[in-house]
């Protein structure tokens, strides 16, 4: 899938991110931002730069001020996820 072969799939692929992002944003409230990383988010780049990315965020307007206020990257290393992974499960392993 390349972009200019298929916009009007990026562009609902684009949409539907910006959804789950403001979704997960009313409902954990991240103060220290939503961090992506890996697979498709990774190869498919271009999608955070289109305006329906801020479309989708932007569905919801509850606590739209305050949401806009939370910060929100890209780490482009594909190993960010698997350090996550791992460090989320040695905590878990050292709780019990």
């Amino acid at each position: 899938m390349q972009a200019g072969q298929t916009p009007e799939i990026l562009d609902a692929f684009a949409w539907y991110t910006g959804l789950f992002i403001g979704t997960v944003q009313l409902i954990f409230m991240p103060e220290g931002g939503i961090w992506i990383t890996g697979g498709v988010a990774l190869s498919h780049l271009s999608i955070f730069d289109n305006p329906e990315f801020l479309h989708g965020i932007h569905t919801s307007p509850s606590y739209l001020p305050e949401r806009q206020k939370y910060p929100l990257g890209i780490l482009c290393n594909p190993e960010h996820a698997l350090m996550g992974g791992g460090f989320y499960a040695s905590k878990r392993l050292l709780m019990i």
